[in-house]
């Protein structure tokens, strides 16, 4: 039987810029991964300013010290105890000479990196900080994103991207890898790329995916949810295939866009749908990867703070 592995966890403190892998991280009470999203820019007039928005956030560098514990833990750490460093490349952003890297705080409001960001934007930003849950993307599902390895091999294919550049421009938060092979009918459905995007359609037909020693006992009779996924003592639903914006058209360092790569994936995702994928509520075929909400009847358990993990390399439990 096929067995479903975390590969991959990553997660972006400050929406929009660079992120950061990890090979453990706590899952907060909202569902959201910790300091994921924790972190955004707004303008003047408290209006988002993110990647969708300026091309040129893609063309910033970023690496972060926010994990003062060993284990890449910092559930309910302030922010005064974290820090970015940025710098911008040379010749990837006219007019703009060379920088050098600088280190700031990660402080809320006018001070820390914002002066820097302001300048090279050239706009005037802020930084805004939602410790419990950040600033998910969908506020509808609160919980991190999540991708097949395969699926990610298949698109990187169409145009001829590296698997890094793949993960840089779709930006999901966990990567799950198949091994084994398969054994039944059930498992011939989850062979190849976009097999994630059965995990959003009804569960009604309730089957265990993955032989694992700790399988929930959480009722699935909501037919408008997804499937159940359980990495380690953390379940979460699976709500819908995420809905894609401008920013993986473009170069994850340059910010260039490549004005056929939507045509181009929308035609090809149209025709490798995998078998009884209803799209009745999509408006396009610019989807990809899967939104997540936490499982409120398993994580209301009273497991303790330091079981709310999820760590790479993981069996994934589907139901």
């Amino acid at each position: 039987m096929f067995t479903p592995q975390l590969t991959g966890i990553t997660i972006y403190p400050v929406k929009s810029l660079d992120g950061v892998d990890v090979s453990e991280i706590s899952v907060l009470d909202q569902g959201a991964l910790s300091n994921d999203r924790r972190w955004r820019l707004v303008d003047d007039e408290g209006q988002v300013v993110n990647a969708k928005r300026q091309a040129k956030i893609q063309q910033i560098r970023s690496t972060y010290e926010i994990f003062p514990s060993t284990d890449g833990i910092s559930h309910g750490k302030r922010s005064g105890g974290h820090f970015i460093s940025l710098w911008v490349e040379e010749n990837t952003l006219a007019g703009v000479t060379e920088r050098v890297v600088e280190t700031f705080p990660l402080v809320p409001g006018r001070d820390g990196p914002c002066e820097w960001l302001s300048d090279v934007l050239q706009m005037r930003v802020f930084l805004q900080e939602n410790i419990n849950g950040g600033f998910p993307d969908d506020c509808d599902a609160s919980g991190p994103t999540l991708i097949s390895s395969e699926t990610l091999s298949e698109v990187a294919s169409w145009f001829d991207l590296s698997m890094s550049e793949a993960r840089r421009r779709f930006r999901t938060n966990l990567e799950i890898s198949l091994t084994g092979e398969p054994v039944s009918s059930v498992d011939q459905k989850f062979v190849g790329p976009f097999w994630e995007d059965t995990l959003s359609q009804s569960a009604i037909d309730v089957h265990s995916y993955s032989a694992s020693e700790h399988i929930p006992e959480v009722p699935v009779e909501v037919v408008d949810a997804g499937r159940l996924v359980v990495i380690g003592k953390v379940a979460f639903r699976v709500r819908s295939v995420c809905r894609r914006c401008v920013v993986p058209t473009r170069d994850s360092y340059t910010g260039v866009k490549d004005s056929a790569f939507r045509d181009i994936f929308e035609a090809r995702r149209g025709q490798m749908l995998p078998s009884g994928i209803s799209t009745q509520n999509w408006s396009s075929y610019f989807r990809l990867g899967v939104n997540l909400v936490p499982e409120r009847g398993y994580a209301e358990r009273g497991y303790a703070e330091g079981e709310r993990l999820i760590r790479t390399f993981q069996n994934v439990c589907i139901v």
